[in-house]
């Protein structure tokens, strides 16, 4: 659709090594799996980082989203099958962490999709 702008991919960074299963560098590099390839791959994808509870470690920017970005272009991980790697070439931390949800306990990344959604469902009623 024209005019509309796309949701940032979320990006879920853990910041101890101890509960980290992929290769990322914050802020610098992205590393997954290819389950998620199809939303990744297309090049210069807008991001938002979230930063998961972690079994390990937990912080207080835990539940939260903590900065926004760019990404490149991915390519294939060599040395793991099936996993891709995309480079971070623009990041900014967020001036003040984001909630996971808003004051009514509605997740953000929930509502927008549904808020969407609703917006499509009305355009073509409007036809």
């Amino acid at each position: 659709m024209r005019g509309e702008s796309r949701m940032p991919v979320v990006l879920s960074q853990h910041f101890s090594a101890a509960d980290r299963v992929y290769l990322d560098v914050e802020g610098s590099l992205y590393h997954y799996p290819r389950v998620y390839h199809a939303r990744l791959s297309k090049p210069y994808n807008r991001f938002v980082y979230y930063r998961p509870l972690g079994g390990s470690a937990r912080r207080p920017d835990s539940r939260h989203y903590f900065g926004h970005g760019v990404l490149g272009v991915p390519y294939a991980d060599t040395h793991r099958a099936d996993h891709y790697f995309v480079d971070v070439i623009q990041y900014q931390p967020f001036p003040k962490l984001v909630p996971l949800t808003d004051a009514q306990g509605t997740y953000y990344e929930t509502a927008r999709l549904a808020c969407l959604r609703c917006n499509q469902r009305s355009a073509r009623f409007q036809r």
